[in-house]
């Protein structure tokens, strides 16, 4: 274990746990912390339009994403309140090149 609490494997889920976890009833069973890769869609639109794909393509993502949990019989999230320069800078993003969007995770129903 480290000082944080946390043990080595867990060590890059510990910016999601610390930014997210506070504001949930119970820890979620999977967490997913989706990040764009900006020049991949720069390509192909200018800037500003580029990165309102990648927000409407993370919608989108999300929206499967509950789909398929509910389905499943699982109680699903999906979030953009986090502190995503903690996360980015414990997953060494630059949020300029890569950038964290959105944040789903799954847990059981209570």
């Amino acid at each position: 274990m480290l000082s944080n609490g946390f043990a080595p494997a867990e060590l890059r889920a510990a910016p999601f746990a610390t930014a997210l976890v506070r504001n949930l009833q119970a820890k979620p069973l999977l967490s997913s912390i989706m990040t764009a890769v900006i020049e991949r869609s720069r390509w192909k639109y200018r800037m500003a339009r580029a990165y309102r794909v990648l927000l409407t393509e993370a919608g989108h993502l999300c929206q499967v994403f509950y789909l398929v949990a509910t389905a499943l019989g699982l109680a699903p999230f999906c979030t953009m309140a986090l502190a995503d320069s903690v996360i980015e800078q414990d997953l060494r993003l630059d949020a300029i090149n890569e950038s964290v969007l959105y944040v789903a995770g799954v847990g059981l129903p209570q």
